[in-house]
């Protein structure tokens, strides 16, 4: 909810009522235990109150209201204990949390980050730069793990598929350059574009 709030705000949602999504944003935030973003979330929908075009005391009324609204979400958030505000991985890093343990390289190679060190490159004259084993390989270990450079959605996914981390997704994000892709998050459409 609080990504889809981030994109509406991103995407221009009418000024007279963008304080709707602050406060639901705080909501969210609250309940998630984040008191420092829900406090965010909070002066930002006081400001957008002040910004919305309603009438002074309809604005000074539905701000006290919210004070008063935070103030026991606030403590309601407090009882059940405040979680620290981590910085969530995004993008790239978000890809490497999601890969499984056994997917993973365990020992990678000192040069090559995306290979592991059990495997050498070398270069013959006859056979060309090509990779060999520096010692005895598992069954199943991982040797190389990498993004692709390139990948195709075929026509009838196109709609349900991230263009960038390849995952079906329930509610795309559309692309705000064209209209033939599609992302599942703001971080992937960034990475994107």
């Amino acid at each position: 909810a609080i990504e889809d709030i981030e994109v509406a705000v991103a995407s221009g949602y009418p000024q007279n009522s963008i304080y709707k999504l602050y406060i639901r944003k705080c909501k969210c935030e609250l309940e998630l235990g984040r008191i420092n973003r829900a406090q965010a979330a909070f002066d930002s929908a006081v400001e957008a109150i002040e910004w919305s075009g309603l009438k002074k005391d309809v604005r000074s009324d539905l701000t006290v209201n919210l004070q008063e609204a935070f103030i026991n979400l606030a403590k309601t958030a407090g009882e059940e204990g405040i979680k620290e505000d981590k910085e969530e991985p995004t993008g790239h890093a978000k890809e490497k949390l999601d890969i499984p343990d056994f997917l993973s390289i365990k020992n990678p190679h000192p040069r090559m980050p995306a290979a592991s060190d059990a495997i050498r490159v070398k270069f013959e004259p006859n056979v060309g730069r090509h990779v060999v084993a520096e010692r005895d390989i598992l069954p199943g270990e991982v040797l190389f793990i990498e993004s692709p450079l390139v990948s195709c959605i075929m026509d009838e996914h196109v709609e349900s598929i991230c263009l960038v981390c390849l995952r079906y997704t329930t509610s795309p994000l559309p692309c705000p350059t064209c209209s033939d892709v599609n992302f599942c998050s703001l971080s992937c459409r960034t990475q994107a574009l």
